[in-house]
């Protein structure tokens, strides 16, 4: 971060800081989930979802600060909840009567939130391993071994009888990460109807998978996808790319956004989208929400090439 965008969260409350000293895609998910813009909207509610959806999308039900030594537990490992959307979940716990912890701001899971946490946990490492061998950086033997094993699992409840008729390999690897997803699927169920009790009492802390029959071969697989598939090279300069893209384009945002009196931040105003650019009445804090969001719900394409614009190293038609 800039002096200048130090200078700028500096101003701001402990807690409002802490959203973006600690930011984390799930909080932001939130918002974007349950915030109407009022100047695209009167509505409110952002995708009016319903409660238990939203409740159940909230893997870490927590605010970014908390006091120092309590993130003893999965659920609070991450921040999951802005400080601007504590007054929306708050409303949505004490309606699903999901209890607060012993400290405030602090909530437990909604059972269906260890799904979406098992969902998570299940696609990012199937889809990772199909990935390193489409890009090559993983041998079939090494994919097809682990996605088999998955497969075989008593529990998982999946027969791979028609492997055999398949001839291309990258077509053996597409079945057998289909079937590897079932398996698992299966095996997540058992393990939250196993531990169904638990989950309703608010005392259940593992994540399903590290409860099912497979997750030897989920942890070796996260270690295969470190060492091979994250730290490939082309993966790695887009990563540090990111250090240079981000920030540049939430400072030169920010600074428009913050004094907008002067010349170059005009024209920088005129790029942003009128519903991230708040008003007359929107404070510090909530002006770096909407820019952040903004940021936030880029592709990598876009944000490359905005950056690439913003600093004169790219421009339109030249």
């Amino acid at each position: 971060m800039s002096q200048r965008g130090q200078k700028i969260i500096s101003e701001l409350s402990p807690e409002e800081k802490a959203d973006f000293t600690d930011f984390q895609g799930n909080s932001m998910g939130f918002h974007v989930l349950t915030y109407s813009s009022p100047k695209m909207t009167e509505a409110k509610g952002g995708l009016c979802l319903t409660y238990p959806v939203l409740a159940s999308f909230v893997k870490y039900p927590r605010a970014s600060l908390i006091k120092k030594g309590e993130k003893d537990l999965v659920s609070e490992e991450k921040p999951g909840i802005l400080k601007i959307d504590i007054a929306t979940y708050t409303e949505i716990a004490n309606e699903l009567g999901i209890p607060l912890k012993k400290e405030n701001d602090r909530w437990y899971r909604h059972p269906l939130a260890f799904l979406t946490e098992a969902a998570d946990d299940i696609c990012y490492g199937i889809m990772d391993l199909e990935d390193g061998y489409k890009y090559n950086l993983l041998d079939y033997n090494t994919v097809s071994k682990l996605m088999t094993a998955i497969c075989n699992a008593d529990s998982g409840d999946t027969q791979i009888n028609d492997l055999k008729n398949i001839i291309d390999k990258k077509e053996k690897i597409g079945y057998l990460r289909a079937k590897a997803i079932n398996s698992l699927i299966q095996q997540v169920a058992k393990a939250f109807v196993k531990n169904e009790e638990d989950i309703l009492k608010g005392e259940m802390e593992n994540p399903l998978c590290d409860l099912i029959e497979s997750r030897s071969i989920m942890k070796k697989i996260r270690n295969v996808s470190k060492s091979k598939i994250y730290a490939y090279k082309p993966v790695l300069q887009v990563e540090a790319a990111g250090f240079q893209v981000l920030p540049g384009l939430l400072n030169t945002f920010l600074t428009a956004v913050i004094d907008s009196k002067k010349s170059s931040s005009k024209k920088v105003l005129q790029l942003i989208p009128e519903e991230y650019k708040g008003d007359s009445n929107t404070n510090l804090y909530e002006k770096i929400v909407l820019i952040t969001s903004y940021v936030a719900g880029m592709t990598d394409t876009f944000a490359i090439d905005t950056y690439r614009n913003l600093r004169g190293i790219s421009l339109p038609n030249y």
